[in-house]
């Protein structure tokens, strides 16, 4: 993961895509995030292997950090 002081990049697999969020596993545990709330990238593919940058409070909250 790389950071910047107000959101972080986290090494995921897409793994359920939904209008308005997607579902990630982080190899340790999954997360629904809001897309509203990635940065990048600005689209995705379940299956697809990515890294998704989001608000740091989204990553604590979701336990990804």
């Amino acid at each position: 993961t790389l950071t910047s002081k107000t959101h972080i990049y986290i090494d995921d697999v897409i793994l359920r895509l939904t209008n308005s969020a997607v579902l990630i596993h982080d190899g340790a545990r999954e997360a629904w995030l809001p897309t509203s709330q990635i940065e990048a990238p600005e689209t995705f593919e379940a299956g697809e292997y990515t890294k998704v940058l989001i608000p740091i409070w989204l990553a604590e909250e979701k336990g990804l950090v």
